[in-house]
């Protein structure tokens, strides 16, 4: 079966974030969390989970990052980026 376009496109997102966050154990089990949701087909769930990982672990965004967030809650007609105000979180 195809993996969903936004499936990748979450899952290489949580990679980028994964690695920038070395050893730090705690967000990067949560992240992994995120991409078993969206292969489970739950990505639009898995977006917002991901948008609250974030924020509760104020873990920090390119803007690239931040924008690659936008394009997939305008997919899902997510406002959880706005709701978590990732925008104070770009660097």
């Amino acid at each position: 079966m195809p993996t969903c376009p936004s499936v990748a496109e979450i899952g290489a997102l949580v990679a980028h974030l994964r690695q920038s966050l070395g050893d730090n154990t705690a967000p990067r089990s949560a992240l992994r969390s995120v991409v078993n949701l969206a292969r489970n087909g739950e990505a639009d769930t898995a977006l917002d989970e991901l948008c609250l990982v974030i924020d509760c672990f104020a873990i920090t965004l390119t803007e690239e990052q931040f924008e690659r967030i936008g394009r997939l809650a305008e997919h899902f007609e997510s406002d959880a980026p706005e709701e978590t105000r990732l925008a104070r979180l770009v660097i």
